[in-house]
């Protein structure tokens, strides 16, 4: 009987060691694009295209000119 309520604790405690800990990957924070928020904040709108080197996001502006997002965040974003 003794051995029994020694195995009750023993056994808990390893089963919570088996439990997943760490942040939901689910309820990750994302963080918009700062490229993409800037263009549409100028009035223009993302266009996301697939090629050989992966997707391509360009702002197409309001008079529908087309610029790579990126080039025209930091074109506009001197760092």
């Amino acid at each position: 009987m003794k051995g029994i309520w020694l195995a009750i604790p023993f056994a808990s405690f390893v089963i919570s060691g088996c439990t997943i800990s760490g942040p939901d990957p689910l309820l990750a924070v994302q963080l918009p694009n700062p490229a993409s928020v800037y263009c549409v904040e100028r009035g223009g709108t993302i266009d996301i295209r697939e090629s050989p080197q992966g997707d391509v996001s360009t702002c197409v502006l309001s008079d529908g000119t087309r610029v790579d997002e990126w080039e025209f965040y930091r074109r506009n974003h001197p760092g």
